[in-house]
């Protein structure tokens, strides 16, 4: 809502006009362009006869002209950009300013010649196209043509074109930098990019503006580079009306003679802090949307991260079922906010390690569409300490942890597949090996196209490790997850969707690698406020940690021994 309350137009609301801030523009003192108006009436007539300039038909005439290498005016416009920044800052600072000068007496001089060197050679560029008789079609053409009519004088065209260069030179730079910084970061995006160019083209001379933009996926990266790092490096200062207006609901004051009242939005404050996401990783909308009637067993749900997940799956209209030694606390469910769209919360006495309760449950249970195995506990023994019976024998140590965290976890991936065999599902496991073993199995049709992801959790505020306990993490400025932030995780796991595949699997064609569908062999790390999924960066790079001699070797091995119908 600030966006459009500051830089739209809202009907009964004066408008937030520019500031003094773009009397800083070249040609100000003589005409204004497009950028530097800061009269809403006759910018909005601005943009309207230079809209023709900028049309896609008239772009598509324009392309021929782009040249691969920077022009001495550019470079002479970014020199100037940035010492203009600095002359901005140095306003809001007086006694900064004063020390500046002070120490560089000949600067503000310096930035005086190179304007008016700008300005200059941007007049006799403009006298020379006005004067010029040519058929080309280039953005000038356009106002050339409306000269007369729009009455517009040679340096109203000078400071149009001035502002051009800067708009089309130096965003695009930077983020064509950003980007292939990324890339070069992220080669698992690198390597989709290439195969969508290569896949398109054979020779260069194919490639156009018209023909590029059917590139989905290169579409997607330009976006998720403009994200990241927006290429303009300031806010777009606009003055708040007369008498004050709100601003996303709150009032903000007019300026007054001793009060500067400015309102802007940060770019850089708005983009996610994140880093590069693979852009077409899609979020499951329809699920956090609208109801969800599902009916999910959740294996260790009574307290924690699974506690956590229950009560997010129930709150968008799911049907849960905990399974778990203990019920959860009233106090504990106290701290969970009501939803409109609760949906239910049933608990099932259960001991975890005993296959036939856990039977009985599932048979009692009857359809699932997604299953949480979240069970677990900590070590309470030290097995290498050695422990007697009461005839004095060496006792056998305590298996807890094994019974609870991974016999547990396999009897319930059993039972999730034995009901997942008439329906689809996608799921949870904390057994890194498991994933990987089940991964290109569970899709197929014998198991109802089930799917089985992970989530590994770091450090996590839960009774395994009690607030008290991750207190020096945080106290050394490291993260630590909130139960709710994991379960997150585990609910995006069971509902995204995947553009590819991990990687393939003996047979597999490229095709069947390449195909789109739900998330499957995919683990989440998770780590403070952010997730990380490792599998496919883990797949990517085999050749580095395996080699890759033993990595094709191995692959080899696995076509050899693929007896799965693979279509």
């Amino acid at each position: 809502m600030s966006w459009k309350d500051i830089y739209g137009q809202r009907k009964g609301h004066a408008t937030f006009v520019k500031s003094n801030f773009y009397d800083g523009s070249n040609f100000t003192n003589q005409a204004h362009s497009v950028v530097s108006e800061r009269d809403p009436a006759k910018h909005a007539e601005m943009r309207k006869y230079l809209s023709n300039a900028f049309s896609d038909r008239s772009l598509k005439e324009q392309e021929y002209l782009i040249s691969g290498t920077e022009h001495s005016w550019i470079s002479t416009v970014l020199g100037s950009m940035g010492q203009a920044s600095l002359g901005d800052t140095l306003t809001r600072f007086p006694l900064l300013a004063r020390i500046w000068m002070r120490l560089n007496s000949n600067w503000a001089k310096a930035l005086a010649e190179d304007s008016a060197r700008h300005e200059s050679y941007t007049l006799d560029l403009i006298e020379k196209r006005v004067n010029e008789r040519t058929s080309r079609k280039d953005y000038m053409s356009h106002l050339i043509q409306d000269q007369a009519v729009k009455q517009l004088s040679i340096v109203q065209l000078a400071a149009h074109a001035s502002d051009f260069v800067i708009a089309g030179s130096e965003t695009t730079a930077t983020t064509l930098t950003v980007a292939t910084y990324f890339l070069c970061r992220y080669p698992l995006v690198l390597q989709k990019l290439q195969t969508e160019v290569r896949m398109t083209f054979t020779k260069y001379e194919q490639i156009n503006g018209a023909s590029a933009a059917n590139l989905k996926y290169l579409h997607a990266v330009c976006l998720e580079a403009l994200r990241v790092f927006p290429p303009l490096p300031l806010a777009l200062p606009r003055v708040v009306p007369p008498g004050g207006d709100t601003v996303d609901g709150c009032f903000v004051p007019e300026e007054s003679p001793n009060k500067r009242i400015i309102a802007s939005i940060d770019f850089n404050g708005i983009q996610r802090h994140d880093e590069l996401q693979y852009p077409e990783g899609k979020h499951s909308l329809a699920f956090w949307k609208s109801r969800v009637e599902s009916l999910i067993p959740e294996i260790g749900g009574s307290s924690g991260i699974g506690l956590a997940t229950a009560h997010l799956l129930s709150s968008r209209g799911a049907t849960v079922h905990i399974l778990d030694r203990d019920e959860p606390s009233i106090k504990t469910l106290e701290n969970y906010p009501k939803s409109s769209k609760n949906g239910t919360l049933t608990f099932h006495s259960c001991e975890l390690t005993s296959w036939s309760l856990l039977l009985d449950i599932f048979t009692e249970i009857g359809h699932v569409d997604i299953v949480v195995a979240n069970a677990g506990v900590s070590e309470e023994c030290d097995y290498f300490a050695d422990e007697f019976t009461g005839t004095g024998d060496l006792a056998e140590p305590a298996y807890s942890v094994i019974d609870v965290s991974l016999k547990a976890t396999l009897n319930v991936v059993k039972l999730a597949l034995r009901a997942f065999r008439m329906q689809w599902a996608g799921r949870r496991d904390e057994q890194i090996g498991l994933i990987r073993a089940l991964r290109p199995k569970l899709p197929r049709a014998e198991f109802g196209g089930s799917t089985i992801n992970a989530v590994a959790p770091a450090a996590t505020v839960t009774a395994l490790l009690p607030a008290d306990l991750a207190a020096p993490i945080r106290a050394a400025g490291l993260p630590v997850s909130t139960a709710h932030h994991v379960a997150l995780a585990i609910v995006w796991s069971a509902t995204a969707r995947q553009a590819w595949q991990v990687e393939g699997y003996g047979k597999d064609s490229r095709a069947v690698v390449e195909s789109e569908g739900r998330w499957n062999g995919r683990v989440i790390l998770t780590l403070g406020d952010r997730w990380t999924e490792v599998e496919e960066p883990h797949a990517t790079l085999r050749n580095q940690w395996m080699g890759k001699w033993n990595a094709d070797m191995t692959a080899l091995q696995q076509v050899a021994t693929d007896v799965r119908e693979v279509a």
